[in-house]
């Protein structure tokens, strides 16, 4: 190989390192922390705040993302998953209360105070979120006239 195509081929590797490089230097610490509770994470992004680091990942075909403090302590988290993800006691009462719709999807959101669902459903007409907590306390906490109406497969009619 000629020292034109070694220096061609050096630049490329400097290059093709610093473009996936995560930019973010993560604090031993809160780093440590993550990779405990967070063992089989993938596809992991770093960003870092002034107060704070937020790491999206994925894990166990859950799309997730954790706020921490410099410290390591979790601040929130937010979870993104189908609705059979569930826990039991949750699923349960929104299939009794809304079988006549289909679910779509979940955005979990916890603190150290509360974890709170927001479950996305739709029938024949409307889009709906469903607001609900622990304890099972639901509301309607959107709801949407669909726009895109054939577009997604079996929908149940409104009752």
């Amino acid at each position: 190989m000629n020292m034109k195509k070694i220096i061609v081929v050096a630049m490329l590797s400097l290059f093709g390192t610093a473009l996936f490089a995560n930019p973010t230097e993560v604090n031993e610490k809160v780093l440590k922390i993550f990779k405990t509770t967070f063992a089989k994470a993938t596809d992991v992004k770093w960003t870092e705040f002034e107060n704070s680091y937020s790491v999206s990942f994925s894990m166990d075909g859950i799309q997730s993302k954790v706020v921490y403090d410099k410290e390591g302590n979790m601040e929130s988290s937010m979870r993104y998953y189908t609705p059979d993800k569930l826990p039991a006691n949750i699923y349960g009462k929104l299939k009794k209360k809304y079988d006549n719709r289909t679910f779509f999807g979940v955005t979990e959101s916890s603190t150290d105070q509360e974890t709170t669902y927001y479950v996305k459903m739709y029938d024949a007409k409307n889009w709906y979120t469903i607001k609900i907590d622990n304890s099972g306390s639901m509301e309607t906490y959107e709801k949407l006239k669909r726009a895109d109406i054939g577009q997604l497969p079996d929908a149940k009619p409104a009752n």
